[in-house]
């Protein structure tokens, strides 16, 4: 789980990577929502109602306006970290489960997600079994600090301040994550449905920039079509609960607001009837126009300010606020493979206890994503007499989930220096990928096999950073040996001893020199010290530091990496456990 929190959180955000500009603009798609003063979706509308400013000034004709048809896309997004428990969570959940057994469409494929599930198995499907497996497991635990898991009680401090704090990060990576994987689609507009009392962005009490701002998932859902709906089912903090606790209600109240004004959708606050609230989002969804204009100017990547406007009076227009994904081409589409396709559904995922592998990501040719992969053999447990052969070899496969041939090859272990390559690259395309492995031992037996799914995303918005590089050096050999090949293969371990030295390396993706900074704190949130960051030799747009790690007890510690620009900037969380 955590694997595929971390994986997920590192591999950024949603929609379409940044290109260069080209000769001329490309026409964009925007899910709009129109509704007279009774609130009814209004849906008489042509090409001639409709224009689109861009930037604030000017007024653009559509090139077509159109009621959306075909199977919607439903994420619900379950943030136990921000609901309290008691009659409105119970009233969540009822809504949440008729919703989905009767509200949805047959065609309709709906995803929920809990801030702890793991974001690399998120699948949209038409049955329901999962989703309202999901609902029922719907655990509210607002103000409620109590570590559940071998996760939190690990990976998450035990102060309130500073648990809230990585419970809004976690919460937002959740969010990131279900919008990537809405953006995969080519749906005009896809729906978002969080069930949250929301956190605040900006500063926690007793200092320091703990909360993650929400700003980069409506800059996600933008590029992504994705309309944010946020249904907070609570009243107010009355005035007696005292001016710190109304000031931090208010002000998650504003930024759950934010998310679903800039996003074009709605958001309900005090939703004494939930399911009322859940039921816009499907009319919304059933109702919208596919709105097509061509911009004034060519695509830059960035995101550009727009407003959908009618000329009929008396209506009100719900829109995204923002563009910065291209239209495909007017070509037959390819349809986006299904988690239940034939092939994926043939092939049992399954992970191997003999093998600890490692994909890292980063921005590849031509808009892809370069993928790299190394394993490590996993350690014995003493005593353990299974007449299982120590793995030697991997013989890698990786497809699309219909069964499209990506990579194929054998990887020997990344601690061996074997003849074969012990690391190897390939690009793909974003979107989910199937990867198998049969392990073999030295005498190329097979003695099992691996098969997973993984998540390439693109890089987006005016910073992307790429999956971090980390190497453990015992020597001033190993470490010269490392630092003059670029293409030396990281440890998959996170784990490391302290009598080993650490080198980390991460591809940042910016259109502007960035400034990288790098801390290592402990499990407590302590800054233990700052790292000095350079260019890696060698490499564009990598960036390293080094670690030795003598000087430290053992325990769990993690690399917060921050990488700034005049345009943006983004953040990589690296946990790692230091034994004796």
């Amino acid at each position: 789980m955590l694997a595929g929190c971390l994986l997920a959180l590192s591999l950024g955000g949603a929609g379409v990577p940044a290109q260069a500009a080209v000769a001329g603009p490309t026409p964009v798609r925007l899910g709009v929502v129109v509704t007279d003063l009774g609130g009814r979706r209004v849906g008489t509308l042509g090409p001639k109602d409709f224009s689109v400013i861009e930037d604030g000034v000017g007024r653009l004709p559509v090139d077509s306006a159109e009621i959306a048809v075909g199977p919607r896309l439903f994420a619900i997004f379950l943030d136990d970290f921000h609901v309290g428990s008691g009659a409105a969570a119970e009233r969540v959940r009822e809504a949440l489960a008729r919703f989905v057994r009767h509200d949805l469409a047959s065609t309709d494929q709906v995803v929920v997600l809990r801030p702890l599930d793991s974001l690399v198995d998120i699948r949209f499907a038409e049955t329901r079994t999962a989703a309202l497996a999901a609902i029922a497991a719907f655990e509210p635990r607002r103000g409620d600090y109590e570590a559940r898991s071998d996760f939190e009680r690990s990976f998450i401090p035990g102060d309130p301040v500073r648990v809230e704090a990585a419970r809004a990060r976690i919460s937002t990576a959740g969010l990131r994550a279900l919008i990537s994987s809405l953006g995969q689609f080519a749906h005009a507009r896809k729906t978002l449905i969080v069930i949250s009392e929301g956190f605040a962005d900006g500063l926690a009490p007793g200092g320091g920039e703990f909360a993650p701002s929400l700003v980069s998932v409506v800059e996600a859902a933008n590029r992504a079509n994705v309309a944010i709906y946020t249904v907070n089912p609570t009243a107010p903090v009355p005035a007696s609960a005292g001016a710190d606790a109304v000031t931090r209600d208010q002000a998650a109240r504003r930024s759950f607001q934010a998310l679903a004004d800039d996003t074009g959708g709605v958001s309900a606050q005090s939703a004494l009837e939930p399911l009322e609230a859940l039921r816009d989002a499907v009319r919304d969804s059933a109702g919208s126009y596919v709105v097509i204009f061509t911009p004034s100017k060519a695509d830059t990547g960035r995101l550009e300010p727009v407003t959908v406007v009618v000329s009929r009076e008396g209506l009100t227009v719900r829109a995204q606020k923002a563009v910065g994904r291209r239209m495909p081409p007017p070509t037959p589409s390819v349809a986006v493979p299904s988690f239940l396709s034939t092939y994926s559904a043939q092939r049992p995922r399954r992970v191997s206890p003999l093998v600890r592998p490692w994909f890292g990501m980063s921005r590849g040719a031509n808009g892809k994503t370069s993928v790299s992969m190394v394993w490590e053999p996993t350690e014995r447990v003493p005593g353990d007499r299974a007449p299982i052969g120590r793995p030697s070899t991997v013989a890698l496969t990786v497809t699309t989930l219909d069964g499209q041939p990506v990579f194929s090859g054998l990887v020997s272990a990344a601690t061996t220096g074997g003849r074969l390559p012990s690391r190897v690259d390939f690009d793909a395309a974003p979107g989910p990928l199937l990867v198998e492995m049969s392990i073999q031992d030295l005498a190329a037996r097979v003695i099992d096999r691996d098969v997973r799914d993984i998540v390439v995303t693109a890089f987006t918005g005016p910073v992307s950073l790429g999956t971090p590089e980390v190497f453990r050096t015992r020597t001033a050999r190993e470490q010269q040996l490392i630092a003059a090949n670029p293409h030396a293969p990281p440890s998959s371990s996170r784990q490391f001893s302290r009598a080993e030295r650490l080198l980390v390396r991460l591809p940042v993706v910016s259109a502007e020199t960035p400034l990288v900074s790098a801390t290592f704190v402990s499990a407590f949130g302590t800054v233990m010290r700052e790292l000095p960051t350079s260019p890696a030799p060698g490499l564009q747009g990598v960036y390293q530091f080094e670690l030795p790690l003598a000087s430290y007890a053992a325990g769990v510690y993690s690399l917060e990496i921050v990488v700034r620009t005049p345009a943006g900037s983004a953040t990589e969380h690296l946990p790692i456990r230091i034994t004796p």
